[in-house]
């Protein structure tokens, strides 16, 4: 009698196993059809913008579900560029990364040239053609390459407008001189300084968050800073302008000799034309200073009437996050006047526990998030004593 009890509870234990083993598998599965929120790089496109020249074609390959691109040889002038054309201001952010060239790399991947220990250009691209980009290359150290007349290549940061209706007649002076445009048929817009005050070389294995500002038919702002978030020290912050700026635009990077570099995490986002003025993602203040400003800053002004919204929540209890305030910011015609979103009523005079808000900005029509949420980490300071009456208020002693 026992051993058919047993039996029977064996029985039921296994009908029981079996459907939770299926059940954490349909939560899995639909857990994993999610979107991610960052891009599917395996959409992108990879262009020779010299493919005549013969120095190599770029080769990507992807991990990590598809969000991270990795470039693997040496290679000829290239972009590796997203398969919309934009045609209003937006926004490409994530992270640059250059990792050492191993024996594993070169048994793996046989079709081209690699080189370690190299020190050339990684960057981003707003690519209409090969005839119409604007760029920006970062490179490692300051070259004088000989080869083929190449010529001056300095460590830090240069941007180019190319406009030609002969993409043919691009040469790779074009591309790799940092310090001049060679040719009508580039404009320098940016630069390295000529005794390389001010300018960083990147690192290898190192994060580089960046983020970068498209402006069709104006131009761009490229900031990198060293870390993997905007909270990481800021190496660069540069605005480029031109009118001759593509008038619509594919989003991605550039490479130029540089085996091993990566981007990975990558966002593409429409621009509403404001932003935290601060690009750190966390505020902390203390409890006893009751309010705070939190400043906003119109980063890209077309003269016109902008208004975007704005909503703060109590998330100091994770699970009953609450909307504590919200409203309108509004810059009239072409005023670009920072403005503060006011965080008053911090202070609630009793010890007790830090609080926690998400600040937000939203675009006036859609509500779509327009940049990071920021967190304001309100440290509580007060004292369990009583607190002393304002001098107003006081009984005087007698």
């Amino acid at each position: 009698m026992n051993q058919h009890n047993y039996a029977v509870f064996d029985k039921t234990k296994a009908v029981v196993l079996v459907l939770c083993f299926f059940a954490l598998l349909a939560v899995t599965m639909r857990a994993g059809a999610q979107p991610s929120r960052y891009v599917d790089l395996s959409r992108f496109e990879a262009i020779n913008l010299l493919p005549y020249v013969g120095d190599g074609n770029s080769l990507w390959v992807f991990s990590d579900n598809n969000t991270t691109a990795l470039q693997v040889y040496n290679s000829s002038p290239s972009v590796f560029v997203g398969p919309t054309t934009v045609i209003q201001s937006t926004m490409m952010r994530g992270i640059l990364r250059v990792d050492h060239v191993t024996a594993r790399d070169r048994a793996t991947y046989t079709g081209g040239s690699m080189m370690a220990n190299d020190d050339d250009y990684i960057g981003v691209v707003a690519y209409l053609d090969n005839g119409n980009l604007l760029y920006c290359a970062w490179k490692r150290e300051t070259q004088n390459e000989t080869h083929g007349n190449a010529g001056l290549a300095r460590k830090g940061v240069h941007c180019k407008l190319v406009k030609t209706v002969c993409p043919r007649c691009m040469r790779r002076q074009d591309y790799w001189r940092s310090n001049e445009a060679f040719s009508d048929r580039v404009t320098l817009l940016r630069a390295p300084s000529a005794d390389g005050t001010g300018e960083t070389g990147w690192e290898f294995e190192q994060d580089y968050y960046f983020e970068l500002n498209f402006y069709p038919g104006v131009g761009a702002d490229l900031r990198i800073h060293k870390g993997s978030d905007s909270s990481a020290p800021m190496l660069y912050d540069i605005s480029v302008r031109d009118p001759n700026t593509p008038a619509s635009a594919r989003l991605g990077f550039y490479n130029e000799s540089q085996s091993k570099m990566s981007g990975r995490e990558i966002e593409i986002l429409p621009i509403s034309g404001v932003q935290f003025k601060s690009r750190n993602p966390v505020l902390v203040v203390a409890e006893t200073a009751d309010s705070v400003d939190v400043p906003v800053e119109r980063n890209y002004n077309d003269g016109q009437t902008l208004t975007v919204w704005y909503e703060v929540y109590d998330v100091s209890d994770p699970d009953n996050p609450r909307l504590a305030r919200s409203g309108e910011l509004e810059w009239v015609d072409g005023d670009d006047t920072d403005q503060n979103i006011e965080i008053t009523g911090l202070d609630d005079g009793v010890s007790g526990n830090d609080k926690k808000y998400e600040i937000r900005l939203l675009d006036r029509d859609g509500g779509e998030l327009i940049d990071h949420v920021k967190t304001l980490h309100v440290i509580d300071d007060d004292s369990d004593e009583p607190r002393p009456a304002p001098f107003c208020e006081r009984t005087p002693s007698s």
